[in-house]
């Protein structure tokens, strides 16, 4: 394989200013940040195949992001780098304990000013990736990781604990970088920690760095709305090293195995998908009345988010379904699916079942929508199936939206 692939890297820090609101974990818990366990990093991937094709790939240890925050860093990405929109993608990790980027009622408040600052710091990112690009040859492999996650919805539930990973090379005996997409919620550290942290994807990223020092190394999250990290007995900042080195050590083993990614040339697109909402009647005022009993916190998130879903029925401003954005990147043989879900194990099984391993679904991209859940949480009247709509303003959608999902994803990346 030649050398007609150029790809540059770089990172910025977006750690937030102390005070800050982290996001995640429960209603109105005011957890303002008073110290940094780990810096939060966000990364950006330059690409440029040999026919002058771009993309710039964005890994950031954020909760989310929201769509008009996504359009205007792809607008300010595209003018610097000459990458089109179709082909930039803003990737988070989830983690639990950063600042508030998207609207969660009760889930910490959205400070603009830092909103700001973090764009201007991924657009300078990507601007430097740009600048600082090398020939490289890509290569790929993927296997099972079982042990790290757990479904957290229902014993013996489906686990999405596919690893895959794409390896950046430029001769010699190491990557120069490597991305990981694997699925697990970065909730090591629990809801009383006020420190911020990347959680287990920093360790990850340091493990890296260990094994092969210089590397680059890129994570994005997988399929992880109903799974949560294993921790047995173990303190929880020793369990989040301890992640992060298996997942640096599976890389590790999977190196020996790679194999190069295929005509590695890049295509963009992007695409909406219709998931219908379910016809709301009674359900908003049910739900107030029930949270009485689960405590005052609870009540209010409840009360409030129920009482904006209630106005929306008398003014007849519910929408019927939700248009959300898909996104493809393709390079090579590999496709790289961005989607704004939080996405269960079991549809991201499913998708992949169809279009094959080479298939990386990635969630928390671009467009926060909520929980996609599997029909088995509705039935059980689960938090995500439930609870969660009420947190982004919506209604639920219908029992069968995980379904929806994985057809109309399939036809989406199939070009249909």
């Amino acid at each position: 394989m030649g050398y007609a692939f150029q790809l540059g890297t770089a990172e910025v820090d977006v750690t937030p200013p102390l005070g800050l609101e982290l996001s995640g974990y429960g209603y109105f818990l005011e957890r303002r940040a008073d110290g940094v366990d780990a810096p939060l990093i966000a990364q950006a991937l330059f690409m440029e195949d040999g026919t002058g094709r771009k993309a710039v790939l964005f890994s950031a240890d954020l909760i989310g992001f929201a769509r008009e925050f996504t359009g205007r860093v792809r607008t300010a990405v595209s003018a610097a780098t000459g990458a089109p929109p179709e082909a930039i993608a803003l990737c988070a990790s989830h983690t639990h304990s950063g600042p508030a980027t998207i609207f969660l009622h009760g889930c910490g408040e959205v400070d603009p000013a830092y909103l700001e600052w973090l764009e201007r710091r991924l657009v300078e990112a990507a601007v430097r990736a740009a600048q600082d690009t090398r020939p490289v040859t890509l290569s790929t492999a993927h296997t099972s990781l079982p042990g790290i996650a757990y479904n957290r919805t229902r014993s013996g539930g489906p686990v999405d604990d596919l690893l895959q990973c794409l390896f950046v090379e430029t001769g010699g005996e190491k990557p120069a970088a490597v991305v990981c997409r694997f699925s697990c919620h970065p909730v090591v550290l629990r809801g009383n920690n006020k420190k911020v942290s990347p959680d287990f994807v920093g360790d990850f990223r340091s493990a890296c760095m260990a094994l092969w020092p210089g590397v680059k190394a890129v994570y994005l999250q997988g399929a992880c709305g109903d799974l949560d990290p294993v921790v047995g007995g173990e303190e929880r900042p020793a369990r989040m090293r301890s992640i992060g080195r298996e997942l640096a050590e599976c890389l590790a083993r999977l190196w020996p195995e790679r194999v190069p990614v295929r005509d590695p040339e890049i295509e963009g697109a992007l695409g909406t998908l219709a998931l219908p909402f379910a016809e709301l009647g009674d359900e908003p005022h049910e739900f107030a009345r029930k949270a009485d009993r689960l405590g005052p916190a609870y009540a209010r998130f409840a009360q409030e988010s129920s009482a904006v879903l209630i106005r929306k029925i008398a003014e007849g401003t519910l929408p019927a379904e939700d248009l959300v954005e898909a996104q493809k990147i393709r390079i090579g043989d590999v496709v790289l699916y961005f989607h704004g879900a939080e996405l269960f194990s079991k549809p991201a099984i499913q998708l992949r079942e169809r279009l094959g391993d080479r298939l990386w679904v990635v969630g928390y991209s671009n467009d926060f929508i909520g929980y996609v859940p599997d029909r088995e949480d509705y039935e059980a009247g689960g938090y995500a199936a439930v609870n969660v709509p009420y947190m982004v303003h919506k209604p639920p959608y219908l029992p069968d939206v995980a379904d929806r999902w994985v057809e109309k994803s399939a036809r989406f990346l199939s070009g249909r």
